[in-house]
C-alpha cells in the first residue's frame, strides 16, 4: 500500500487540478468573456489565449492521456509516476495561467 502513496497522492492532485480547471472553464471563462462582450474591451492576447475554446481542454486532455498512458503501460514505478506527475504539472500551469490572465488585465492600473 505503502509503494502506491506516491502515485496515489499524485493521481488525487491531477483528479482535483482536473476538476478545479473544468469549473474555470465551464462557469468563469464564461463570465470573463461575457464581460469582455458586454463592455466591449479588447482582450490582451494572452487572455484570449487563455480563454479561449480549445486551451484548458487541450491542457486537460494532454493530462488525462499521460495518465492513462501511465496506468495502462506496462512501465517501472518511477517512470509511472514521472508520467502522471507531467500530467499533474501541465494541468495545474494551464489552469493557473488562465485564472491568472483572466483576472490580472482587471487590476491593471491605467
Amino acid at each position: 500500500m505503502r509503494r502506491n502513496a506516491i502515485l496515489g497522492a499524485l493521481l488525487a492532485g491531477e483528479i482535483f487540478a482536473l476538476l478545479l480547471s473544468l469549473l474555470f472553464y465551464m462557469q468563469t471563462r464564461v463570465a470573463v468573456l461575457d464581460a469582455y462582450r458586454e463592455y466591449g474591451t479588447s482582450m490582451p492576447r494572452g487572455t484570449e489565449i487563455a480563454l479561449s475554446i480549445w486551451f484548458l481542454p487541450g491542457a486537460m486532455a494532454t493530462a488525462l492521456v499521460l495518465s492513462a498512458l501511465a496506468l495502462a503501460l506496462p512501465l517501472r514505478r518511477s517512470q509511472r509516476s514521472g508520467l502522471v506527475g507531467a500530467g499533474l504539472v501541465i494541468c495545474s500551469a494551464a489552469f493557473v495561467y488562465s485564472v491568472w490572465a483572466a483576472f490580472a488585465p482587471l487590476f491593471e492600473l491605467s
